[in-house]
């Protein structure tokens, strides 16, 4: 099973109704620099959770193509609608340096201008465990911050640059002397 990649082994992990034959054989065979098919299917879950659409899953037949066209599409909707904000983040930001995201086209536009799947955690972001922040300089990357469940304090819970890329040495100094402006933080995640 060493052809099997990490994608593939977290789209078997998904509700059984929203992986069909074509998702699974399309996320063994996609290159890895790819969409993960099991951000897909979960963007489109979350997608459909937070318009309202409810009911049986009703992209059974969908092929990868088929469910990007129907991911950009539901984006698209939500991004046109009044969504409700986020809650609000546990740090002000830094005007020019590092700022929250507070509505769903804000993290929508970092995770396009990034490359990466922030949009994945809205249902995190809606119940308050997650936010996630621009950082503007020294270089340009995404701060996650996630809160502990064992202790309550918001912890780092990931720090990236384009593409999910790490950053570097200036930008994590400068994103720490951030967070510990900010109170009520530990270093990293338990």
């Amino acid at each position: 099973l060493t052809h099997i990649t990490r994608d593939t082994i977290g789209l078997l992990r998904l509700d059984p109704a929203l992986v069909t034959p074509e998702l699974l054989r399309a996320s063994a065979t996609s290159q890895p620099d790819e969409e993960p098919v099991t951000w897909l299917v979960t963007t489109v879950k979350l997608l459909r959770a937070e318009s309202g659409s409810e009911g049986q899953w009703s992209y059974a037949g969908c092929d990868l193509n088929g469910l990007k066209s129907i991911e950009r599409k539901l984006r698209a909707d939500l991004l046109a609608s009044d969504a409700e904000p986020f809650p609000p983040p546990p740090f002000e930001g830094t005007p020019g340096a590092i700022v929250p995201l507070m509505r769903f086209a804000d993290l929508a536009e970092e995770g396009e201008d990034e490359q990466h799947c922030a949009t994945t955690y809205l249902g995190e972001i809606m119940a308050g465990r997650t936010y996630f922040y621009q950082v503007l300089r020294p270089e340009r990357a995404t701060l996650a911050v996630r809160k502990s469940t064992n202790t309550g304090a918001w912890v780092v819970h990931d720090l990236r640059g384009a593409g999910n890329a790490a950053v570097g040495a200036k930008t994590g100094a400068f994103v720490s002397a951030w967070l510990r402006q900010q109170g009520d933080l530990q270093r990293t995640e338990n």
